[in-house]
């Protein structure tokens, strides 16, 4: 299983004849292998030891470009098999590149370059993250602020950085554990608006429908909160997510949720946003 991709997608060369397997005289090759991988990637949640090996052994430069994409965007039972493995495929699929320093501007495709269209439209259920994330909630935390950062990080870039600005920051004055986080009014929006990225608006819905489902198993709502917020000085698309949490479930969300009123750049953020959601005009 581990070299099902690498023997067919990366083809090798022997010294010697005798190194080489023998030839199957397999007709349609291509099809063959295609054939094998779609029954691999079904069943791979019945061996996750596999299917973690399988992962493991696919290193994005050494794989057609093609390839890349089928486990990308329909990758069956792979994130629920091995959720770590894939998240580590996915993180280094989209985000490993030789040219860091490009500005969005100088990207022909965005953020992603040419996995942008990976996702035509954004999955409403945020598949394949959600599913990483009901398999393994670190993994699919890590997954989702991967995404989410390579954005932030060319937003950055070009509109502040470039122009000698300093990054917005919105700090919320939770107790004893007051949170910044980075991005203007653009990237709160990223969850609704699609943009600057297909990649990271699936990851933000993906991170929300989790939310909800956790808080209607039972989990306490304030480390709910806490996991879709991350970190101090994660990105302020995140925060856009929490308050949507927060006015779902607002009975679990009253004593918690305060700080969000205590911000005003949050509720001129989220005011903004309303504005932005009844017009219908995506930016």
């Amino acid at each position: 299983m581990a070299h099902a991709d690498r023997n067919y997608t990366a083809p090798r060369t022997y010294r010697t004849r005798e190194e080489a397997p023998p030839d199957l005289n397999i007709a349609h090759i291509d099809e063959v292998r295609d054939e094998i991988r779609m029954i691999l990637l079904t069943f791979a949640k019945q061996n996750g030891a596999a299917a973690a090996r399988y992962l493991s052994g696919l290193r994005p430069d050494s794989i057609r470009y093609y390839d890349r994409q089928t486990i990308l965007k329909s990758p069956g039972t792979l994130p629920q098999a091995a959720p770590g493995p894939f998240a580590d495929f996915v993180l280094q699929t989209l985000t490993e590149r030789k040219d860091r320093n490009r500005s969005y501007s100088q990207r022909r495709y965005g953020p992603f370059e040419i996995h942008e269209h990976l996702f035509l439209d954004a999955p409403q259920d945020g598949e394949p993250f959600l599913s990483v994330l009901n398999s393994s909630p670190d993994d699919g935390l890590r997954l989702g602020a991967g995404s989410c950062r390579t954005c932030d990080g060319l937003a950055a870039g070009e509109q502040y950085r470039d122009a000698r600005r300093l990054f917005p920051r919105l700090s919320i004055p939770f107790p004893g554990n007051e949170k910044s986080f980075n991005g203007d009014q653009a990237i709160y929006r990223w969850a609704r608006d699609a943009g600057p990225s297909l990649i990271a608006t699936t990851a933000l819905r993906a991170l929300e429908a989790w939310a909800h489902q956790q808080i209607e198993q039972g989990r306490a709502f304030e480390e709910v909160l806490h996991d879709v917020l991350g970190p101090s000085e994660s990105s302020v698309a995140f925060v856009a997510v929490a308050v949507d949490i927060a006015l779902s479930h607002w009975p679990q969300a009253a004593r918690i949720a305060w700080p969000f009123v205590a911000t005003p750049e949050l509720l001129q953020y989220d005011d903004d946003r309303y504005t932005h959601d009844i017009s219908g005009v995506s930016s």
